[in-house]
């Protein structure tokens, strides 16, 4: 089984960005977070054999930032949880690439 990331804090999302991508993925944090084996990309995990892709927000950077007041690097993957009228952002990638596969 894949080693995964969850946070059931009320309104925390999953943010990640992909190598060579300047759009970012958001979803829920209650979905968890899973490193795909085999290249750096981080998605929500898989419930049974499907990925729900519907659950997941394609934001550009300039929505990034409105909405989140940041916007990750490559190849990262953060935890963001609202704090009052901020959002407090956690970096989870590299505790994912630690994880045993």
């Amino acid at each position: 089984m894949k080693k995964a990331i969850f946070n059931d804090t009320p309104g925390a999302m999953f943010i990640s960005r992909d190598t060579n991508y300047t759009s970012v993925y958001t979803w829920s944090a209650l979905r968890g977070i899973e490193k795909q084996n085999g290249c750096v990309r981080f998605m929500p995990v898989k419930k049974g054999p499907r990925r729900y892709y519907s659950d997941i927000l394609h934001l550009n950077p300039e929505q990034c930032k409105s909405t989140y007041y940041d916007y990750p690097e490559e190849e990262e993957a953060w935890l963001v949880t609202p704090k009052g009228k901020d959002f407090l952002w956690e970096r989870v990638d590299e505790q994912l690439k630690l994880l045993k596969w």
